[in-house]
C-alpha cells in the first residue's frame, strides 16, 4: 500500500478508501469479515408517521442485490401502470408500484396459524372450494 500511495498527489478520498479496504481484505481477513458483518447489521427498512397530506416517508438500507431487485420490480410495475393509462409522473407511478407490490404480498396470506395450537406455519393452505 505504501508503494501505491508513495506519490499521493493524484489520490482522492474515494480511491484512498478503496485502497485501505483492499489492504484490510488482503492482510486482515478477520477484520474485513467483521466490518462486512457490521455493515450488514445496519440494514433496515423504516416507514415514518403519516404526514398532514396522508403520505409517509420511507427510509431503508439493504443488500445491493436486494436493492437492485426491488428497483427492477418497481420500475417494471411503474412502466406497466404508464402503459395502462396512468398519466402520473414516473416518481408517482414508482410510489404506486411499491404499494402494489406490498398489496400483492398481503394477498398471498403465506403465514397461516394452526387452528388448534395458534402456531404460525409458513405454508399456504390448499384451496377449499
Amino acid at each position: 500500500m505504501d508503494r501505491q500511495l508513495f506519490d499521493a498527489t493524484g489520490v482522492g478520498w474515494a480511491q484512498l478508501e478503496r485502497l485501505v479496504a483492499e489492504a484490510v481484505s488482503r492482510f486482515d481477513p478477520d477484520q474485513a469479515e467483521a466490518q462486512r458483518k457490521a455493515a450488514a447489521d445496519r440494514r433496515h427498512f423504516d416507514i415514518g408517521d403519516v404526514d398532514e397530506h396522508g403520505l409517509v416517508h420511507l427510509d431503508g438500507l439493504m443488500d445491493a442485490a436486494d436493492g437492485h431487485d426491488l428497483d427492477q420490480a418497481v420500475a417494471r410495475r411503474a412502466e406497466v401502470l404508464g402503459r395502462l393509462g396512468d398519466q402520473s409522473s414516473l416518481d408517482v407511478r414508482r410510489s404506486k408500484a411499491a404499494a402494489e407490490l406490498a398489496r400483492a404480498d398481503l394477498a398471498l396470506d403465506l403465514l397461516i396459524p394452526d387452528p388448534h395450537t395458534g402456531e404460525v406455519a409458513a405454508t399456504v393452505p390448499g384451496r377449499k372450494v
